[in-house]
């Protein structure tokens, strides 16, 4: 209900707040290879539904850019024999994301929805590298388009929670101060 609340406008309003762009994504429908053979599927999905509020021709403009530079990476990962994609392609692909962000001219809420689908098939004592790609890859966009923020909704622990790693089933998860 939190998120429906959020992402319907409603808390804007009765806050008093301007309106600002919220995308929700559910992991549950996310490609599978994300983030391994796909490694930014999930600001595609992001992308796809923040395309309502483009209000400019600069914005629309820069999400194509971003779909192009996304698919390019994507189409050098399917490459046989290509093991972790072209550096640069990466960062051109979450470079055009936040310039898209940018171009929206509102703060931008990403509710990343069940997250905990990441966390799910690893050993105790392991770490979790999908969690930590994602959180490099939310990192990344918030260093060029500081007026997002990101909400992590799930009912299972992607950092370390306060009383101890019982109550993260045992991963090594990675302390973030945010």
């Amino acid at each position: 209900m939190t998120i429906r609340y959020l992402y319907s406008g409603r808390l804007a309003a009765d806050l008093h707040l301007p309106p600002f762009a919220v995308a929700r994504v559910d992991f549950d429908h996310l490609d599978p290879r994300y983030p391994d053979r796909r490694p930014v599927e999930l600001l595609l999905a992001l992308a796809s539904e923040l395309a309502g509020f483009t209000g400019s021709r600069g914005a629309e403009s820069q999400k194509r850019r971003f779909d192009d530079a996304a698919h390019v990476l994507h189409e050098q990962l399917a490459t046989p024999g290509v093991a972790g994609g072209d550096r640069e392609a990466l960062d051109l692909a979450v470079d055009s994301f936040a310039d898209f962000l940018n171009e929206l001219r509102t703060p931008v809420v990403l509710v990343l929805d069940t997250c905990e689908e990441l966390a799910k098939l690893h050993a105790p004592g392991t770490t979790v590298p999908a969690i930590d790609r994602t959180f490099e890859l939310l990192e990344r966009v918030h260093d060029r388009a500081p007026q997002m923020r990101a909400l992590l909704a799930g009912r299972r622990w992607l950092t370390p929670p306060p009383d101890g790693p019982q109550r993260s089933g045992g991963l090594a998860l990675t302390d973030r101060p945010y």
